[in-house]
């Protein structure tokens, strides 16, 4: 009897694989497009941009790629190429222009930069800058070429700062009704002459009072009195 012999099995070939996808591309598809520039790191060369389109990813640090001297500011629209968890910054699409103000007589009101960089301007109609306020920090610089008002018809002017106010100037003149003033401790220097001229003058001292001087003079048109439990001269 003649047996039939099995057939051999046949090998399934393992389809051919092609080169290996570069890592980047298991996070995503990729972005190519424009970008707003929302904060710049200068030292560490990162830029934080908010891409603009369809299919845009969310706002996220890039890496600055420019070539040449192109300088980045906040406010500007980036080119960015992101891939995965890579996003770089690689061209300039457009720069931002400050937004201007101008009033009839000439003045003008800037504001420039964005986010942390913002800084907004006051200049006269010359260009001279008469305030600069900045936001992120709350600073603001008053300066002027002329003379400086502050009128108040029916209310009260209050300054007040949580540390030291500074005064400097060729001279300080003052005109009030009634001067009141408190402190722990006042300290006054004068280079020269002091002159207090008054109606009458009053001097209360709870503790110790000492007058020192190279020469003292006490004059008076009438009576001159000291009055004390001992009086000791010499």
């Amino acid at each position: 009897m003649l047996l039939d012999s099995p057939s051999p099995r046949r090998r399934r070939r393992s389809p051919r694989r092609g080169p290996a996808a570069p890592a980047e591309a298991a996070g995503g598809a990729g972005f190519l497009g424009p970008a707003h520039v929302l904060e710049i790191r200068s030292a560490q060369r990162l830029a934080r941009v908010a891409p603009d389109g369809p299919g845009a990813p969310a706002a996220t640090w890039a890496r600055l790629a420019l070539a040449g001297p192109a300088t980045l500011r906040p406010g500007d629209t980036a080119l960015v190429a992101a891939r995965g968890a890579a996003t770089y910054v690689i061209g300039i699409l457009a720069t931002a222009e400050p937004a201007t103000l101008t009033t009839p007589s000439g003045a003008t009101v800037t504001a420039t930069g964005a986010a942390a960089a913002e800084v907004v301007q006051v200049r006269s109609r010359q260009g001279q800058l008469v305030a600069e306020y900045h936001p992120h920090s709350g600073k603001t610089v008053v300066s002027v070429d002329g003379d400086l008002e502050f009128v108040s018809a029916k209310g009260g002017i209050s300054l007040r700062a949580a540390r030291a106010i500074t005064l400097v100037a060729d001279r300080l003149d003052t005109a009030v009704r009634t001067t009141v003033s408190a402190s722990e401790n006042t300290y006054e220097t004068v280079g020269q002459l002091k002159q207090v001229q008054a109606g009458r003058t009053r001097t209360l001292v709870k503790g110790s009072c000492l007058l020192q001087a190279r020469d003292a003079f006490l004059r008076t048109e009438e009576d001159f009195k000291v009055d004390g439990r001992q009086i000791h001269l010499g």
